[in-house]
């Protein structure tokens, strides 16, 4: 049988199914009928990408479709991820969930004119919308007076103002890293201010990216790694040169950032009053973090008409973001990881995606152990850091 599912805040959910037959005409109709492809014919014991990008096709809130198939050992899979276009007029990172210490650590990359900052978290974190509204804003303040460039593949949001460009026609992986490459030096010769690279994928991209960033070109990019200080690693496993790596007017900005559903306010409940459907442990943890701010914590409720009774409503950013120096990097240069992390939190005023998660879980935005889910468990993170910070409640990041 056809199984299909929706993800609404990141949980699979079922909404019915059909049989065989049906399933295989809909993934044929969908792929040979609406996708933007050389090759439109659908082949199910294969691998495919593509994307229905025709405006025509879609719906007005929907900015476009990516497509990923894959055979299965009982059929075939397709998943299709759906790009809404919904930044509007607000470019407020801040309504994202980034706190205003994060806010204004980002409006500073924005504004130096070189150096290379890298979004890094999993699929679906929010990594795109944060680079569309950095840009979007960097545009705006720039009044029509930067040169915008960006390498994507493919184009996923609309950046009015920015010149967008997408690698295509690639048939293998292997082509689609060659042209992606290309696409980044050919950058350079386009007299841009900012370029921005969509991802990060493989040494040839990471090279000419940071040769972009070495030549007078400020680059914003995204990058697989599990935190913002892993994204240090992940180049160096890539194979670039560890001092080019480690220079902070190379390196400018080491964002990592994930996304924690956010509760209803409108039947959202206190934690100590249902202190038996909090877990033994996770109670235990929050003692040790914030044993002063119990009484602030809220878990999910049963759901109400204001949130289709789902408990929570949307999502919210929590990250973590580096503007590394000299010395912070001098620490990494010497293999004393430990000593530039706590360099950065205790002399930088840095605060990890813990310290964030923990911020909004003692503001009642989030629920902890949804929190934990996403950010791993609060042990070790210190009580005392620990503020209570104004959190605009919106309805989350894409």
């Amino acid at each position: 049988c056809t199984e299909i599912y929706f993800r609404i805040h990141n949980d699979l959910l079922p909404v019915g199914g059909q049989t065989r037959e049906y399933g295989e005409r809909l993934l044929a109709t969908l792929y040979g009928a609406m996708t933007s492809v050389s090759d439109s014919s659908y082949k199910p014991t294969e691998r495919q990408d593509a994307s229905i990008a025709d405006r025509d096709k879609l719906p007005p809130e929907l900015y476009g479709v990516r497509i990923a198939t894959v055979p299965t050992n009982e059929g075939s899979l397709m998943v299709l991820r759906l790009l809404y276009n919904d930044v509007g007029e607000n470019l407020d990172l801040g309504s994202l969930g980034f706190s205003a210490q994060q806010v204004s650590d980002l409006q500073r990359l924005k504004e130096q004119p070189i150096g290379m900052n890298i979004i890094s978290g999993p699929t679906g974190s929010g990594k795109s919308t944060t680079l569309q509204r950095v840009l979007n804003g960097q545009i705006l303040e720039g009044e029509g007076k930067l040169h915008v460039l960006t390498i994507e593949d493919p184009v996923e949001y609309p950046i009015e103002g920015a010149v967008q460009t997408t690698v295509t026609n690639a048939h293998t992986e292997e082509e689609r890293s060659r042209l992606f490459s290309a696409a980044i030096s050919n950058a350079m010769r386009l007299d841009p201010d900012t370029i921005m690279i969509g991802e990060i994928r493989d040494r040839a991209s990471a090279q000419n990216a940071l040769r972009a960033s070495m030549t007078g070109h400020q680059i914003w990019t995204t990058l697989h790694a599990n935190s913002a200080l892993a994204i240090v690693d992940r180049l160096i496993d890539l194979g670039l040169q560890q001092s080019l790596v480690l220079d902070h007017t190379v390196i400018t900005g080491l964002i990592s950032q994930r996304l924690v559903k956010q509760l209803c306010p409108h039947c959202k409940r206190p934690l100590l009053a249902h202190l038996d459907q909090v877990p033994a442990a996770l109670l235990a943890r929050l003692r040790q973090v914030i044993p002063d701010r119990l009484q602030d914590v809220c878990i999910s409720g049963p759901g109400c008409e204001f949130c289709s009774h789902r408990g929570t409503i949307g999502r919210t950013v929590v990250a973590e973001v580096i503007v590394p120096d000299e010395s912070f990097f001098r620490h990494l240069r010497m293999g004393e990881k430990c000593q530039a992390w706590r360099y950065w939190k205790e002399s930088l005023g840095g605060r990890s995606i813990v310290d964030h998660a923990l911020d909004k879980v003692v503001a009642g935005l989030i629920d902890p152990a949804m929190a934990e889910k996403v950010v791993g468990h609060f042990q070790g993170a210190v009580a005392a850091s620990v503020h209570h910070l104004h959190v605009v409640e919106a309805d989350g990041a894409a």
